[in-house]
């Protein structure tokens, strides 16, 4: 906008019209004209002030607008630098996605390569783990013949004997001593201890096309490990010894046990035709019918174990009788002999009587060979109640020697004092001890030769 439409003038032809239509006059009227022009001069003078100050504002105004376009400039200046760079990048992006597309394409064709080949090795493959189970399947084939040939052989050896012994030249001279063989034994008690019920599996029992029957399964396991142990035992133990296993039960009371253990009904099998089987397995190993009463197997495992430790070619002993605390007395005379302590070796189904684990022998479990059974309720609260006394005895004994010295009165649980009392199920032996008096507690007494034991799986059915 001009600085024209910031003043306004007056109308000079209007003025003059107004001049001419006035009369000429005297002095007065032209004293009247100079003062209405010197007003309007300084209207003039103070319209042209008010101009010049709008053009300073203007003129700032306008200094402000070129440090603005300045600025811009500037500002586009760098944006154009900013958008080359940015247009560089791009371009370099471009080249770098085309690279990348070639080797997304080359990676793709590859990977069509690779699981070309992943499907051939995984054919082969398929092919080599048919062929290595085919190879499996006659190694076992073939190791159970070797193991027939061997058990034969071992027979052979057996029954040839007599045989070698009167080739040999050492018969001549009556006073050579005959070269001894060494062995291990294996005594199982058949009335405590159940076989395992893997051994009664059919599919376990099968040995490539061939069935091998229950009896002579548990000989074999029972063989193989013998041998392991033999083996652990670094050069201690000859690995050619002998392994004699006998086993001594009750016909009458095992028969039922066994049936019941048995899944298959149809395809049970009797005690009498297991002990069949397992003696026919190999020439060593006897399953013999105590005859009735708990206490002859017991007699005959004693009178065994006595025997053949006592022997020097015996180089271990395996005793499969841990669940009845009379055999005890049996273990405790050889815990300080260190050859009997060497050799004796309790085999466990999962755990022992606590008189016997006091002594301290070697332990391990078969759980191929026996069932693994769990700890009775019985049991559980005999050692309860043994160390109930323990801790009475203990606490009458403290208080007898310190108890004066110390000025002070120890007190006794009257609980530990009246469950030490009280027998577990027996109301007769609770009378008994009672009509004995408290104090008379027959501390000596000895626990029943066996207890009642009660396996996992009978708590499972």
């Amino acid at each position: 906008m001009g600085l024209s439409s910031w003043f306004s003038y007056p109308d000079t032809e209007s003025y003059k019209d107004d001049a001419a239509a006035q009369p000429a006059s005297g002095p007065t009227d032209l004293t009247m004209n100079f003062d209405s022009i010197v007003e309007r001069v300084q209207t003039i003078k103070r319209d042209l002030a008010y101009a010049e100050e709008l053009c300073d504002q203007a003129n700032l105004q306008f200094a402000k607008y070129r440090v603005e376009i300045e600025e811009l400039k500037k500002s586009l200046s760098t944006e154009r630098s900013s958008n080359a760079v940015l247009k560089e990048m791009l371009s370099v992006e471009r080249k770098n996605c085309a690279t990348l597309r070639e080797k997304a394409s080359v990676d793709k064709q590859d990977l069509k390569r690779q699981r070309v080949t992943t499907s051939q090795l995984q054919a082969r493959l398929n092919t080599e783990t048919a062929s290595l189970n085919a190879m499996t399947k006659h190694a076992r084939v073939i190791e159970q013949q070797y193991a027939e040939a061997q058990f034969d052989l071992e027979y052979l050896k057996c029954t040839t004997e007599a045989e070698r012994l009167t080739q040999n030249p050492l018969i001549e001279n009556k006073d050579a001593p005959l070269p001894p063989v060494p062995f291990v034994l294996v005594l199982v008690d058949g009335d405590a201890y159940s076989w395992s019920r893997d051994i009664f599996s059919t599919e376990n029992r099968r040995t490539g096309r061939e069935l091998v029957e229950p009896g002579g399964l548990a000989a074999t396991k029972i063989k193989n490990e013998v041998i392991k142990y033999i083996l652990n035992q670094n050069g201690k133990i000859p690995p050619a010894s002998k392994i004699i296993t006998r086993v001594f039960c009750n016909y009458g009371g095992s028969e039922g046990r066994m049936l019941s253990k048995q899944r298959a009904k149809a395809t049970a099998v009797g005690l009498r035709d297991f002990a069949v089987q397992f003696t026919e397995r190999m020439p060593l190993f006897d399953f013999s019918d105590a005859g009735r009463g708990k206490e002859r197997a017991d007699d005959k495992i004693r009178e065994n174990f006595h025997l053949f430790l006592s022997t020097p070619n015996c180089h271990a002993v395996f005793v499969a009788a841990c669940t009845d605390a009379g055999f005890a007395r049996m273990l405790e005379q050889y815990a300080d002999h260190p050859v009997a302590y060497e050799k004796i070796v309790l085999v466990t189904p999962g755990f022992a009587t606590l008189e016997i684990e006091k002594l301290q022998f070697k332990q391990t479990v078969w759980p191929n060979v026996f069932g693994v059974r769990a700890l009775s309720r019985e049991e559980v609260l005999r050692r309860e109640t043994i160390l109930r006394k323990k801790r009475l005895a203990k606490s009458f004994t403290y208080k007898g020697l310190f108890g004066r010295a110390l000025g002070g009165d120890i007190s006794v649980d009257s609980r530990d004092l009246l469950m030490a009392v009280v027998p577990k199920g027996s109301v007769v032996g609770a009378m008994s001890k009672f009509s004995q008096g408290i104090g008379t507690t027959d501390v000596g007494a000895r626990p029943p030769a066996r207890l009642a034991i009660m396996s996992a799986d009978d708590e499972v059915d």
